[in-house]
């Protein structure tokens, strides 16, 4: 399978990089010249045309990358290629892609606060889930394409529903990032003093302010929700009388996520087989020919 990687930044040059590793043959392009020619000394075919690939992942910036999905829609050959993307906001990509059939929306959930192709790590998805979104009606066979796609470079396919992105990456990505800020702003006369609590938590926001300015506009409602639900959590916190309870909560959470035991299940390849190992936290492990395997809690 040849994959074709449309952007070549942190994330599309992270996945170009892991696929050569992993022995793909790689097609990409970028908008730089630098960037293209850095990447054909990788190994990367930046003569070729992207859309001629098998497979296509649109990599482009956030606020670009639904109208990308769209051109890149119709420059395919939709009978035999397929067409993905790594966004972190799905409205205005699904909105774009309209239901087309070659597509099948994805978005790995790695990436540090470097960008650019100087930023691409192969090793990135490594154990990282990959969440794909597999609508009603969706070709058992793209979904499956997509899944093997990030089974190649390492991460955990999660099935989801397109519905259910927005909100979810609200509160785990989009949410963390609006906190970043507001802690470094903070303890901004204080940052000489600092260590490992403030730099884990607000590490994201060293990073370039176009992308969580680009996640946080495109995604303002689900967003807002997630602030309007952290502000209570916060004044129930500063009410309590006992603050420890919060805290051994806190841990109990990521003891029982971290504890779960998994087990091996085999299932039919369809849309509603997917997403039910995604809504219990699984995740796919191999697929084959009408059928796919996965890891879910006991």
């Amino acid at each position: 399978m040849t994959v074709g990687v449309l952007g070549l930044g942190h994330i599309g040059g992270s996945l170009a990089r892991a696929l050569r590793a992993a022995g793909e043959e790689v097609v990409g392009w970028d908008a730089d010249v630098e960037v293209r020619r850095a990447a054909s000394e990788a190994g990367v075919d930046t003569e070729a045309p992207v859309a001629e690939a098998d497979l296509v992942v649109v990599a482009t910036p956030l606020r670009d990358l639904h109208t990308d999905v769209a051109s890149m829609l119709d420059a395919v050959d939709t009978a035999r290629t397929t067409v993905t993307d790594v966004a972190s906001v799905k409205g205005p990509v699904l909105a774009a892609a309209a239901g087309h059939p070659a597509f099948v929306s994805g978005h790995p959930m790695a990436g540090t606060e470097r960008s650019g192709w100087g930023a691409a790590d192969p090793d990135l998805f490594r154990n990282a889930p990959w969440l794909v979104l597999v609508a009603d009606g969706a070709a058992t066979e793209r979904v499956a394409a997509v899944c093997r796609l990030a089974l190649a470079v390492g991460a955990r396919p999660v099935p989801i529903h397109p519905q259910s992105h927005d909100r979810a990456l609200a509160t785990v990505s989009h949410l963390p990032h609006v906190l970043a800020a507001a802690l470094t702003l903070q303890a901004e006369q204080h940052l000489p003093l600092a260590a490992g609590s403030l730099h884990g938590a607000a590490r994201v926001a060293a990073g370039d302010p176009a992308l969580p300015t680009a996640m946080v506009d495109l995604n303002r409602e689900a967003v807002e929700a997630a602030l309007v639900h952290l502000t209570r959590t916060l004044e129930q916190f500063r009410a309590a009388p006992d603050p420890a309870r919060w805290f051994v909560s806190a841990r109990a959470v990521w003891d029982r996520f971290n504890g779960r035991d998994l087990v091996v299940v085999e299932r039919p390849l369809t849309p509603t087989g997917l997403r039910a190992v995604g809504e219990v936290g699984g995740h796919v492990i191999a697929v084959g020919a009408g059928t796919f395997t996965a890891e879910v809690p006991r």
